[in-house]
This record gives C-alpha cells, sequence and structure tokens, in this order.
C-alpha cells in the first residue's frame, strides 16, 4: 500500500471518521491538493471539493478553477466554488494580501462545511509546510502554542498529510501520473513563506539533510507538551474564572498566582485578548479601564476583570401598542395603566399620557453626546454623566436603550433615570405604562 494513503488512513482513525463520513476538500489545483483529491477519490472516501478563486492572478486563476472543476467533474465528485475580491478586501482590513486570501478562504470554507454536513475541511499541508510555519511562528515571537504550529486535527481541519516529508507527495505525483496546475507565484521571495521555503529551508536542508523533518519532529514534541499544559492551566483557571451566558468574570485573586502571566494569556486567548494580558494585569487596581478585541471587551470592574461579547447595536424600533418590542437584551410592553394601578417602579416602567403615546415613540442606542433633563432636576445632563453616577460598567452601557417621542427628545433611560418630560400635571393622565419584561413574556 502506498505510503500516503497509509497517512491517510491514520488521520481518519486518530479523528473517528469513517471512510462513509462527508468531508470537504480544500482543493487550489496545485500539485499537494490534487494528489489529496487522487487519495480520497481511490480510498473510497465520500467527499466533496472547494476550490476558492481570490481572482490575483487574472487568467491563470480561471484556469485554475476550471481544471479542478473539470477533474471533479471526470471522477463525478461535487464541486463548489468562489470568488473573492481578495485586493479589496485586504485593502478594507489593512492586512496583507495573503492574510486577507487566508481569512476569506477558511471563513468560506467553514461556512459551506456546515451547510453541507461535512464532518472536517481537509487541507494537503505537509511536512514542508508545518516546517515553514513554525519558523513562520518563530520569527512573530510566538509561544509554545505557536511552536507547535499547525494541528493534525483541531476539529475542524483535518490535515493527514502534516508529519508526511514533501518528497513523498512529489514521488506519489510523478509515479501515478497526477495532474496539476503550476502557480508561478509560488516562486516569488517578496512572500515571507516563499523566502523561507527557497533561501533558508532549501539551503539548511542541502548543508544539513534532515533539518526538515527534525523541525517537524520538533512541532510533534510541542504540541504533546502544550496539550498536557493546557489541561493543567484550564484546571488552574477554573479558581478564578466564573462564567455564566451574559458574562466572564476573573478574580483580581488571580494575579497572586506565580503563574499569573501564563494564567491570563490562557484564560484571555479564546476571547482575541491573550497579548494584552500584561497590560490587563497591570491595570487591576484602576476600575474602569478597558480592553477590547474584535469580538469581546475587557473591563477591570470592582473585584474582577469581566469580560463581554461586543453586540452590534440595534436598529432603534418603532414601540407601538400592546406589542412587544425587543431592542437587544432589552424588552418593552406598551400597555393601557389599569384604573386602580399603583405608580410602577421606575426602574422598570415609566407612565405616559395619551398625548405622548399618540404622537408616537421609538427606542434607539444611546449616543455619546446625548443629554436629559432628569424628573425633578433643573437644567440638561449627559447620558453618559447619569450611567456613570449610577456606577454602570461600560459593556453595560454600551447595551442601554433610551426612548424617545417622536420630535426626539428622551424620555427614559432604560432601566436607569426618566425625564422631567414625563411629568403629569394630573394623576389620572397616566394612561398608560410602558415596562421592561422578562424575555419568556
Amino acid at each position: 500500500m502506498p505510503a500516503l494513503q497509509q497517512y491517510l488512513e491514520l488521520a481518519y482513525l486518530d479523528a473517528g471518521l469513517q471512510l462513509n463520513d462527508e468531508v470537504l476538500l480544500a482543493c487550489s489545483g496545485g500539485r499537494d491538493s490534487m494528489v489529496m483529491l487522487e487519495l480520497l477519490h481511490r480510498m473510497g472516501c465520500r467527499f466533496q471539493v472547494a476550490h476558492a478563486n481570490f481572482q490575483l492572478r487574472g487568467e491563470a486563476s480561471e484556469g485554475d478553477e476550471a481544471f479542478v472543476q473539470e477533474r471533479c467533474t471526470a471522477l463525478g465528485i461535487p464541486f463548489h466554488s468562489k470568488r473573492f475580491p481578495t485586493q479589496d478586501e485586504a485593502h478594507a482590513h489593512h492586512e496583507s494580501i495573503q492574510m486577507a486570501a487566508r481569512r476569506l478562504r477558511y471563513q468560506w470554507l467553514f461556512s459551506l462545511a456546515k451547510d453541507l454536513g461535512c464532518k472536517r475541511v481537509i487541507t494537503a499541508h505537509h511536512g514542508r509546510d508545518q516546517a515553514e510555519t513554525l519558523l513562520l511562528n518563530l520569527m512573530r515571537g510566538s509561544g509554545p502554542v505557536g511552536l507547535q504550529a499547525m494541528l493534525p486535527d483541531n476539529g475542524k481541519v483535518l490535515r493527514p498529510l502534516l508529519f508526511c516529508p514533501y518528497e513523498q507527495v512529489e514521488v506519489f505525483a510523478k509515479r501515478e501520473y497526477v495532474q496539476f496546475r503550476e502557480d508561478a507565484s509560488n516562486s516569488e521571495q517578496k512572500y515571507r513563506r516563499n523566502f523561507l521555503r527557497h533561501s533558508i529551508l532549501k539551503n539548511w536542508e542541502e548543508r544539513f539533510p534532515g533539518t526538515i523533518d527534525q523541525l517537524v519532529k520538533s512541532t510533534q514534541l510541542m504540541q504533546e507538551s502544550n496539550a498536557f499544559t493546557q489541561r493543567q492551566l484550564k484546571q488552574m483557571a477554573e479558581q478564578y474564572v466564573v462564567q455564566n451566558d451574559a458574562e466572564i468574570k476573573i478574580d483580581y485573586s488571580l494575579f497572586n498566582n506565580p503563574d499569573a502571566h501564563l494564567l491570563m494569556r490562557h484564560v484571555l486567548e479564546p476571547f482575541g485578548l491573550k497579548d494584552q494580558s500584561s497590560f490587563i494585569l497591570k491595570e487591576r487596581a484602576r476600575p474602569g479601564a478597558i480592553f477590547s478585541s474584535e469580538t469581546h471587551v475587557l473591563v477591570a470592574d470592582r473585584g474582577a476583570w469581566v469580560i463581554r461579547e461586543v453586540q452590534e447595536k440595534p436598529s432603534a424600533q418603532e414601540i407601538s401598542p400592546e406589542e412587544l418590542v425587543q431592542f437587544g437584551d432589552y424588552h418593552f410592553v406598551l400597555r393601557k395603566r389599569e384604573a386602580d394601578e399603583r405608580m410602577p417602579l421606575a426602574s422598570r416602567a415609566i407612565v405616559l399620557s395619551d398625548t405622548l403615546v399618540s404622537t408616537g415613540l421609538y427606542v434607539r442606542s444611546w449616543q455619546e453626546g446625548d443629554k436629559m433633563r432628569c424628573f425633578g432636576m433643573q437644567g440638561q445632563k449627559k447620558l453618559s454623566d447619569i450611567l456613570i453616577d449610577a456606577k454602570i460598567d461600560r459593556p453595560t452601557k454600551e447595551r442601554i436603550p433610551v426612548v424617545c417621542n417622536s420630535e426626539g427628545t428622551i424620555l427614559w433611560l432604560a432601566g436607569i433615570r426618566s425625564a422631567e418630560a414625563l411629568r403629569l400635571s394630573d394623576v389620572n393622565l397616566a394612561t398608560w405604562v410602558l415596562e421592561l419584561v422578562e424575555h419568556d413574556r
């Protein structure tokens, strides 16, 4: 049996996959991915093929897509492709072409795999790719996780040939007459990976044969070590971290642990805050200090760091009588007030006249610069100052809505303070109640 098939069989076994489990192969049309396509087909695996066209090489990019599609059609393999405006995306996100292409590729692959019910995305990374990734991560100043380079199986991506020498892939392609497309950009040394491949690793391997294999072996050893370390860190972190559906709290006592920096990086990594861990540890004594990533925000609160997911502010919504209005985490109901009903708590509801309701109400997110004349006070006050006085932390502040009349006057900073504009000359004019209700109402 060819050695490459043994790698594939072992990868399936380790991942708990059966040959009839649906998987999605990422295929560029190059030698490595076309070899993987042939291996999957010859072993009778159930798979589909996905080709990302980054539209960076003109006719060559179109030729790659057509080539992969033609081979899939000949073999009766389902084929999927998508074209990306990669240069525009790189410019918009201020990232390199390579980073933009990688991001777009994996976002699409994971989404497509989910839609198709595939258990893994399969790539054709091999030993040389692993050695290059290790060196790239070293150049970036990576820690233990970066030094393990790519994982053979992370639960989403399966890399069956990751520890296979590249020479075996070349031998298989020649012996089995595997057709593939050459990407001219792979020889351009303006890219870091290509420079390492052609100017560093090639010379190392010629001068010190077996260097690549030893680098790959180092990543395997680091993966084993990291797996153990992560289990230990997870166990240690449990005494400091409390998590619920809304937030994660990290007790300040973590700072006193001898391994505080290592523990903090471990806890913060899933939230994109790992690289800020040393600064976050220093700011525990300054309540209100804020750190953020693209997906989460961390606030130094009283006694703990609090992490919450960044939520997109919802659009303004009209409030109609007897209808449940959902605005982010808040739920409002505008209803008629009973004749003998007591005045509600100001923190949970406000009362309104027929005139205010008839002219229209809406709810929106509060904005910097918003002002309101609080009930019973003279002059206007910034909502930001009201929230500070109420000791509301920053992540919670961002989610609090305001209720306005049709002219845009703020009537209620929901759950916090009501406005003087709600004052009624006669209690009998309080014919409506706008209240905050539980989600399952």
